[in-house]
């Protein structure tokens, strides 16, 4: 009689297990099935998107954050430029390399409320540190490329 009990318990122990490894792994394949699911989306409706709205050909200004200042160059981390919107919130930055030559002009702009009251000042390359949101123009178009010369580089300061 014992022995029956022990062999019932043991049964009712490993269906136990069985019905919550089962449990768990359905939950798992609902969650990768959602995220699979919100990447073909992305991708389906990007597709649509870049052909109602297609990507620029020619763009000549960025927008990014200085990550290395270096002698006649910064790094600067800035969304792809072509790309007029995007879905993807976790679209990563692209790494640019801006060359500084003779012919870089680089200002600081010290928005106001009032247009009358912007301040713009002349900086030196070595007044750019790591961390500042910097404007890059330049006379070439930079679509496809990750290292150009900047013809004016101007740190934006906006009132708080």
């Amino acid at each position: 009689m014992k022995t029956i009990l022990k062999s019932k318990k043991r049964n009712q122990i490993i269906f136990i297990i069985i019905i919550g490894t089962a449990i768990i792994f359905l939950g798992l394949g609902i969650e990768i099935g959602k995220i699979l699911n919100k990447n073909k989306l992305i991708t389906e409706y990007q597709e649509l998107l870049d052909h109602y709205f297609p990507p620029l050909a020619e763009v000549y200004t960025i927008k990014g954050k200085i990550i290395a200042v270096k002698e006649n160059m910064i790094v600067v981390e800035a969304p792809n430029p072509g790309k007029r919107i995007i879905l993807d919130k976790e679209e990563k930055l692209v790494r640019y390399n801006i060359k500084i030559d003779e012919n870089t002009k680089i200002t600081r702009t010290e928005v106001d409320v009032n247009p009358k009251k912007t301040k713009i000042t002349d900086l030196s390359l070595n007044d750019l540190q790591k961390g500042d949101t910097v404007s890059i123009r330049s006379k070439e178009n930079i679509i496809g490329k990750t290292e150009f010369t900047a013809s004016l580089i101007d740190l934006v300061i906006f009132p708080k």
